[in-house]
């Protein structure tokens, strides 16, 4: 279930890098969004719970598939960063989180303290999206298993009873 581990990997990596803050979104629905899986507690009261692709920090990263860092963000006019700006952030850095080509979400970081320097996180926090992207898509693997799985354990207790009741007839 790495679902619940998100938020504790994420919290490591920000400290690794003394960056206060971290936000986890999932692709969902059709057309495809970003909801929020999980946020650090500061940053949670100003992070929207569902961004489109290309909107925020997180919404660039996702809709570009690779990562995006964006220094001085409260002096920046771009207004596709607006959400992330109202988090308060000065700088932030999102990377998608890929399995075999499919986007599964991003994760970002980021930092209310000073305006640059997260340039040195980028290749650790690419790593942590790709091992959490495949660790979530495993996880969605086994899901569907399973209830495939019991949806045919279901359909063989049908026609046993449906062939039970045929002998009897």
């Amino acid at each position: 279930e790495p679902e619940r581990s998100l938020a504790t990997i994420l919290h490591e990596v920000s400290t690794l890098f003394d960056l206060e803050h971290y936000a986890c979104f999932l692709v969902a629905g059709d057309p495809p969004r970003l909801q929020l899986g999980c946020v650090d507690a500061v940053v949670a009261v100003d992070c929207p719970r569902e961004l489109e692709l290309g909107v925020g920090v997180s919404g660039l990263a996702a809709q570009r598939r690779e990562p995006v860092v964006v220094h001085d963000l409260q002096r920046g006019g771009d207004p596709s960063l607006e959400p992330t700006r109202r988090a308060r952030l000065r700088a932030a850095l999102s990377v998608p989180m890929l399995a075999d080509g499919r986007l599964i979400g991003t994760i970002a970081f980021g930092t209310r303290e000073r305006d640059a320097g997260l340039d040195e996180a980028v290749e650790v926090a690419r790593i942590v999206g790709d091992q959490l992207a495949i660790a979530l898509e495993r996880a969605r693997l086994a899901a569907e298993t399973r209830a495939r799985a019991a949806a045919l354990a279901d359909a063989d207790r049908r026609k046993d009873e449906f062939l039970a009741m045929l002998a009897h007839e």
